[in-house]
C-alpha cells in the first residue's frame, strides 16, 4: 500500500500533542434489531445458505350426539425456507519502513490497519443486514418479503413531514404500529421488547424536540413529554419495552426518498394457555422463538497474518455471514417517514 504518512516540518521550540484527533464514524444500533442483540454464530466455514424448517397447522374436529367414524382433520405442512450467506474479505500490506513512519507520527500501522479492515467488514454486516447482499432476492430487512411497509399518513391538520407533525399524533402513530405487530403475532398482554432504528435526525427529534403541543384538551405528555418519551412511558405501562437505536444509512432509504425507520419485535413470546390451549401446538419443541436473524461463522473476522514478498507482511481478514433475515415478517414493519 502507499505510505499514508508523510514527512513535516515544524517550529522549535514547540509542543506537540501526543494524541491524534481520529475521524469519528457513526456506531450504528443495527445489531439491536436482531434477536439477543447479536449475529448468530451457527454458519461452518463453507455453508453456501441456511435453512429453517417450518410447520403450518389447519386442524377440526366434528361433534355429535353418537360417536362416529372421521376420517382425519389435522393437515400439519411441513417446508423449508432459506437465506444465502456470503464470503467477505479484505487484504492489507505494508512495509517495515511504513512501521517506522507511522512510530515517527505515533501511531501503529499495523493496528491502524486492522481496524480499518474490521470497520470495513462491520459496516459491510450492517449494510447486508439492513440492505441485503443482493436486495433483488429479497435480502435484508428493509426488503423482507411480507413486512408491512407503512408511509406517514398526513396528520389533522395535512402535514405529512416529521418535523412540521403534530407530535401527540406522531406518538399515536407509533403507538397503532406496534399495536399492529403485536396482534399480528398473537402477542397480546405479553411483555415484549421493541426495538426502533432510523437516521439520528428522525430519533433525535422524536426524543427530544418534538414536545407534545398543547390543545384546548388536555392530553397524554402536552407541553412536557417528547414524542418518544410519550411512546415509552406507555409502552413501559403495559409492561413492554422499548429502544431507540440510530444509523444514518437510512436517510433517503424509504419510499420516496423519505426517511427509513424500521420496528422490530426481535423475539417472540409463547403466550401460555390454561389447561385448555387454543395454542397448545406451539408447545412442540424445538420451536424457534428468534424472529429477526442474521448468521456469521464467527463472532469477528478470521484474521490471517503471512509474509508478503519483498519483505512485506500481509494481513487478511475474512468471515462468511448471511444477509438480514425475518422469517416471521409480522415482527418488522418499514415506516417511510419524510423528514
Amino acid at each position: 500500500m502507499a505510505s499514508i504518512t508523510s514527512a513535516f516540518v515544524r517550529v522549535e521550540p514547540s509542543y506537540t500533542e501526543p494524541n491524534i484527533l481520529l475521524q469519528i464514524a457513526q456506531p450504528s444500533g443495527f445489531l439491536r434489531l436482531l434477536a439477543d442483540d447479536k449475529i448468530r454464530v451457527m454458519l461452518g466455514e463453507g455453508d453456501l445458505a441456511v435453512y429453517i424448517k417450518r410447520l403450518n397447522l389447519t386442524t377440526s374436529a366434528f361433534g355429535a350426539q353418537s360417536p362416529f367414524t372421521l376420517t382425519a382433520a389435522e393437515f400439519i405442512n411441513a417446508s423449508f425456507m432459506s437465506t444465502a450467506t456470503y464470503h467477505f474479505s479484505n487484504r492489507s500490506v505494508w512495509s517495515r519502513s511504513e512501521e517506522e513512519a507511522a512510530g515517527r507520527w505515533g501511531f501503529s500501522i499495523v493496528q491502524a490497519l486492522e481496524f480499518a479492515q474490521r470497520q470495513a467488514h462491520f459496516q459491510t454486516a450492517r449494510n447486508v443486514c439492513l440492505y441485503g447482499a443482493i436486495p433483488s432476492n429479497g435480502e435484508g430487512l428493509l426488503n423482507t418479503p411480507g413486512a408491512p411497509n407503512v408511509t406517514l399518513p398526513p396528520d389533522s391538520n395535512g402535514n405529512a413531514t416529521l418535523t412540521s407533525y403534530d407530535n401527540g399524533e406522531m406518538a399515536q402513530f407509533l403507538l397503532q404500529t406496534i399495536v399492529n405487530m403485536i396482534t399480528s403475532m398473537f402477542q397480546a398482554q405479553v411483555p415484549q421488547k421493541i426495538s426502533v432504528l432510523g437516521p439520528q435526525r428522525d430519533i433525535l427529534y422524536m426524543q427530544q424536540v418534538g414536545i407534545v403541543q398543547l390543545v384546548q384538551f388536555q392530553r397524554s405528555g402536552a407541553g412536557s413529554a417528547t414524542t418518544a418519551q410519550m411512546v415509552q412511558s406507555i409502552q413501559e405501562a403495559a409492561g413492554n419495552s422499548i429502544e431507540w437505536n440510530v444509523d444514518d444509512t437510512l436517510i433517503g432509504k424509504g419510499a420516496g426518498g423519505s426517511d427509513a425507520v424500521i420496528v422490530t419485535i426481535p423475539k417472540i413470546k409463547n403466550p401460555q394457555g390454561k389447561s385448555i390451549n387454543t395454542n397448545i401446538f406451539a408447545e412442540l419443541t424445538p420451536n424457534l422463538d428468534e424472529c429477526v436473524l442474521q448468521y456469521s461463522d464467527m463472532a469477528a473476522p478470521r484474521k490471517i497474518t503471512s509474509p508478503a514478498p519483498m519483505g512485506m507482511t500481509e494481513q487478511y481478514l475474512a468471515w462468511r455471514m448471511s444477509s438480514g433475515w425475518a422469517p416471521r415478517p409480522q415482527a418488522i414493519t418499514i415506516l417511510n417517514i419524510p423528514y
